[in-house]
């Protein structure tokens, strides 16, 4: 089939008397369009839409605070039950075996207060006290 063999059609053809009752049909939606926003309310004041979502927010918000904040000595009583349940040997292994062992972890536990500096550091305790004696600590800055 060629292209000269096609027959040439008007494909856009409006159907009868389409322009002579084009313009009551625009002005019955014209109409209509203004008696439903009559109606409503939302669409007359339409700044009211946006002042009943930022209040909407504002109550969200709070709340959400009121409800979240509202007895932290509980929050704070089951937290420390779930600690109290973790036993001190299974805290101190696993201070030993992290790689981010530091100072506060080790005031935190009971067991503090034994000597397991041979753990992670690698000398005596008279070459600690050597280094210690030679260092100028009024010179330090922390």
């Amino acid at each position: 089939m060629k292209l000269d063999e096609i027959p040439k059609k008007n494909i856009y053809e409006a159907p009868a008397d389409y322009f002579d009752k084009l313009p009551g049909v625009m002005m019955n939606r014209v109409t209509a369009r203004q008696q439903t926003q009559e109606i409503f309310v939302f669409s007359a004041l339409p700044w009211l839409k946006n002042a009943l979502a930022g209040l909407a927010l504002v109550i969200s918000f709070i709340f959400i605070f009121l409800t979240n904040n509202s007895n932290p000595e509980i929050n704070a009583a089951g937290s420390n039950q779930i600690l109290a349940s973790v036993s001190e040997n299974e805290a101190m292994e696993y201070l030993l075996t992290s790689d981010q062992l530091d100072n506060y972890d080790l005031a935190v536990l009971p067991q503090a207060e034994q000597d397991f500096t041979h753990e992670f550091i690698q000398a005596s305790e008279a070459e600690i006290m050597r280094e210690v004696e030679l260092a100028d600590l009024d010179e330090l800055s922390y």
